[in-house]
C-alpha cells in the first residue's frame, strides 16, 4: 500500500551475500546488480494497484533522431535538444546550439509536442524533464526518448515520478551495458508510477 512507500528513500541493507527465490529470477537478466536486495525489496513493495507501469500512462514512446553533430549558434537553425541539456525536471538551454537547417529533413517525426517528457536513455540514464512550451517543435537526439503522456497524466508529474528516488531506483535496476549504460523502451515502460 501507499503507506509502505516512505517519502524518503529507506536505508539499504549492507549484507554481502544473499539468496534469490527462483520465482524472482528474470530470464533476460544474469547480472548480480539486478538482484541486489534493495531492488528486490522495492519491487516487492510496488506491486499493489496504487502503481501502474509507465506504459499505461503513455500514448506514445519514441527514440530520438540520430543525426550528425552539425550545430550552429542558437537562433540560426532548428532548436535541437541534446542529452547534456537535460536536468532533473528541467531543460537547461543556457549552452544551447541549434541543428544546421540542412538536417531538418533527417529529424523526421522526432520533434517535441505539447505535454511531452524527455528522458535520457544512454550515458546518464533516467534523467527526465517536461518539455516547456518554448521548445514545441524542437528536435531531440538519439540518447533520449520522448514520452507522450495520456491527457490524465500531467507531464510534470511523470517527470517528478521518474526523477524521485522510487523512479531512479527502478531505472538503475533496469539499466544495462558494458561500456555505456542504456535502457530500452520495453524496460522503461515497465517502471512503476504511483497513481
Amino acid at each position: 500500500s501507499v503507506s509502505l512507500i516512505p517519502a524518503r528513500e529507506p536505508e539499504h541493507s549492507r549484507q554481502k551475500g544473499w539468496r534469490i527465490r527462483s520465482r524472482a529470477l528474470h530470464e533476460n537478466r544474469l547480472d548480480s546488480k539486478y538482484y541486489s536486495p534493495h531492488f528486490i525489496e522495492l519491487a516487492d513493495r510496488i506491486v499493489d494497484p496504487d502503481y501502474v507501469p509507465l506504459d499505461f500512462c503513455l500514448s506514445g514512446l519514441r527514440y530520438g533522431a540520430s543525426v550528425p553533430a552539425d550545430y550552429v549558434p542558437s537562433g540560426e537553425g532548428m532548436a535541437f535538444i541534446r542529452g547534456t541539456e537535460l536536468e532533473r525536471d528541467r531543460i537547461d538551454r543556457s549552452k544551447a546550439a541549434d541543428l544546421h537547417p540542412s538536417l531538418r529533413h533527417e529529424i523526421g517525426a522526432n520533434t517535441l509536442s505539447e505535454r511531452d517528457v524527455l528522458i535520457t536513455r544512454s550515458g546518464t540514464v533516467g534523467v527526465a524533464a517536461p518539455v516547456p512550451s518554448s521548445l514545441i517543435g524542437a528536435g531531440y537526439g538519439s540518447f533520449m526518448m520522448r514520452l507522450s503522456p495520456k491527457k490524465e497524466w500531467p507531464s510534470a508529474y511523470l517527470s517528478w515520478c521518474l526523477n524521485s528516488w522510487l523512479g531512479r531506483n527502478q531505472v538503475e535496476r533496469l539499466e544495462n551495458g558494458a561500456v555505456q549504460l542504456n535502457i530500452n523502451m520495453e524496460e522503461l515502460g515497465s517502471v512503476k508510477i504511483w497513481r
